[in-house]
């Protein structure tokens, strides 16, 4: 694993990575100062507030971990402590100065990566955060860009 100087202990207890369903309502306690035993933060002009883990050079989002079956879909085990957080719930972004960063998010899926297959492989990405999106004076028309994220392959 590729953390600099960290403790490695969990950031919560959890149950079982990816419980049953019920027919329950669940009010969990997300809180995001969990993460920062683990990294820092930034606010970053465009995005907002971002957290980049305290990693080597080269660290990558959903390398370290595994792939296993859920009823949602493919989910990620990862198996760095604040894995729990930042690999099911908002989005990874590449910045140039900082590295991959975090971008919180509230909505939760079995990991936050895009599936590219071929005839002889699978890949996924990280995914990016929804675009920047502002208000073009002279068209009225929404635009922004998305960075590309490098993928890892299976």
């Amino acid at each position: 694993m590729a953390l600099r100087n960290r403790r490695r202990v969990p950031v919560c207890s959890r149950s079982p990575a990816f419980p049953a369903r019920a027919d329950v309502s669940v009010n969990v306690r997300m809180d995001f100062a969990d993460l920062d035993e683990y990294g820092e933060w930034y606010k970053l002009p465009r995005i907002g507030w971002v957290w980049a883990p305290d990693a080597d050079p080269g660290w990558r989002p959903f390398v370290y971990g595994r792939w296993e079956w859920t009823p949602e879909g493919w989910g990620w085990i990862a198996d760095e402590p604040f894995g729990w957080i930042v690999c099911h719930y908002g989005n990874w972004y590449y910045d140039d100065d900082i590295g991959w960063v975090w971008v919180p998010g509230y909505d939760w899926s079995p990991a936050r990566v895009q599936w590219v297959d071929t005839d002889y492989e699978i890949a996924w990405a990280p995914l990016p955060p929804p675009p920047p999106w502002s208000k073009s004076p002279s068209s009225g028309t929404r635009h922004g860009s998305m960075p590309c994220a490098t993928p890892g392959w299976a």
